[in-house]
C-alpha cells in the first residue's frame, strides 16, 4: 500500500483519497462504465469497452443513489449530514438545547460515506443520528439530544440503498476497485482485469447528478482511518457521536470532541483494519490523558486504564495483510488528548497515517465473508 506512511505535527481533520498499491501489485481502477450483462454464477459484469473485465465478490458494495424529497423521508431513519452544530439556549422547544444549520446534505440508508460536497471549509463535521419530527419540523437525534434541523433551499437530499448485481443490466455505473493487466490476446491488444470492490449506480435529478459526476466522477474514494465511537460516559454508554476518524491525533484539552460531549467524564472507541507497508516488527506507541487500551490482531498489547498514559508495545506483522486494530479511551477530568503512532521497518516513529487505515467492512459483508469460508 504505497503512501503509507506518518503523519507529523498537525492532526487531518478529513482526508478524501484512494488506496494506492505498490508496484507491480494491483493498480487503483476507477471509471464510469456501461454495463451490458451481469453473470451471477461467474461474479463477473460484462461492460461495453473492448478488452475489459470486471468481476465481483461477496464483499463488493453495490449502491444506488436516488433522489428524494425531505417530505419523503420516514420517521426513525438513520441519516448522516453535513452542517453546523449551534448551541443553543432557548425555551421555546424542551426537545433541543441546539440546532443544526446550513444543513447541505441528508444522507439515508446506508450513507456512512461522505458526500463530496464543496467547500468543505464552511462546515463543521459530519453528524449521524435518527431522524424525527417535532410537528413538522425535522430533528436529528444523537443518543437522546434532539437537534433542530435548518434545511437550505439547495441542500442535497438522496438515499443510498443497497441493490443486487442483476439490477446494473444496461446502467452506467461507476466502478470502483483493483486493475492489474492479465496478459494480451492473439491480437496483441492488452487485456484488463478489474476487482470491483464498489459499483455506484445513480438516480439523481439533473442537478444533483451533475453535483455526483463532477465530485464523484474523478476521484471519489470512501473515506480511509478508524471508525470513531464517542459516548458521553466514561463506560462506553450513551453514543453521541459516530464518525470515520482520519488518524488518532487528537488534542481537545478542557474541551471535548463534540458539543454534544461533556468535556469531562467521556469515552472513545476507535475500531478498523490496519495493513503494514513492509514485513517486520511494528512498534506501536499511545499518547494519551487518561486512560487507554489497546489491540492488534485481537491481542491485548497496551493496557493503561488507570492512568495517563505513554506506553508502547512491539508485534510482528506481515506485509499487505490486513490486521483488526481497536483502541479505547477514556477522558475523566481536565486536559484530553489521545494520539496512536507507530515505528517499522524504514518507518520513523509518527502518527499513523489514513492510508494505511480503513474502517470496518459492514457487518453483512463480514457475513457474507465468514460463510463464504465456510
Amino acid at each position: 500500500m504505497a503512501g503509507c506512511a506518518f503523519l507529523g505535527g498537525a492532526a487531518v481533520l478529513l482526508v478524501l483519497g484512494g488506496r494506492a498499491a505498490e508496484p507491480p501489485g494491483p493498480k487503483v481502477f476507477q471509471k464510469r462504465l456501461r454495463v451490458a450483462s451481469v453473470d451471477p454464477a461467474t461474479s463477473t459484469i460484462a461492460v461495453r469497452e473492448p478488452d475489459l473485465e470486471v468481476s465481483f465478490d461477496a464483499e463488493t458494495r453495490f449502491l444506488v443513489h436516488r433522489s428524494i424529497r425531505l417530505k419523503d423521508l420516514k420517521r426513525g431513519k438513520p441519516l448522516h449530514i453535513l452542517a453546523k452544530l449551534h448551541t443553543v439556549r432557548t425555551t421555546v422547544t424542551a426537545q433541543s438545547d441546539s440546532a443544526m444549520t446550513e444543513v447541505a446534505f441528508l444522507g439515508a440508508g446506508e450513507a456512512y460515506e461522505h458526500p463530496p460536497l464543496l467547500p468543505q471549509s464552511q462546515f463543521v463535521r459530519w453528524h449521524a443520528g435518527l431522524l424525527t419530527f417535532v410537528g413538522q419540523a425535522p430533528y436529528l437525534r444523537i443518543g437522546e439530544v434532539m437537534h433542530r434541523l435548518a434545511v437550505g433551499e439547495d441542500a442535497t437530499v438522496y438515499s443510498l440503498e443497497k441493490i443486487t448485481p442483476e439490477q446494473l443490466r444496461g446502467k452506467t455505473v461507476i466502478v470502483r476497485g483493483e486493475a492489474a493487466p492479465a496478459g494480451g490476446d492473439t491480437k496483441g491488444r492488452k487485456v484488463t482485469r478489474v476487482r470491483a470492490a464498489e459499483v455506484h449506480f445513480l438516480e439523481l435529478n439533473a442537478e444533483h447528478a451533475k453535483v455526483f459526476q463532477l465530485q464523484w466522477g474523478e476521484a471519489r474514494k470512501a473515506p480511509l482511518g478508524l471508525k470513531g465511537e464517542y459516548y458521553d460516559s466514561p463506560n462506553f454508554t450513551n453514543l453521541k457521536v459516530t464518525r470515520v476518524d482520519p488518524s488518532i491525533n487528537f488534542t481537545w484539552g478542557t474541551g471535548s470532541p463534540d458539543p454534544s460531549i461533556d468535556p469531562d467524564n467521556f469515552s472513545v472507541r476507535w475500531t478498523g483494519r490496519i495493513t503494514p507497508p513492509a514485513t517486520g516488527t511494528y512498534t506501536f506507541q499511545v499518547n494519551t490523558d487518561d486512560g487507554v487500551r489497546l489491540w492488534v490482531d485481537n491481542q491485548l498489547i497496551i493496557d493503561k486504564w488507570g492512568a495517563p498514559a505513554d506506553a508502547a508495545a512491539s508485534v510482528d506483522l506481515t506485509a499487505g495483510k490486513k490486521y483488526d486494530l481497536r483502541m479505547e479511551y477514556v477522558e475523566w477530568t481536565r486536559d484530553a488528548f489521545a494520539k496512536l503512532s507507530w515505528s517499522g521497518p524504514n518507518l520513523p516513529l509518527g502518527i499513523i497515517s489514513h492510508t494505511c487505515l480503513e474502517p470496518p467492512p459492514p457487518e453483512n459483508s463480514r457475513q457474507s465473508t465468514a460463510q463464504n469460508r465456510q
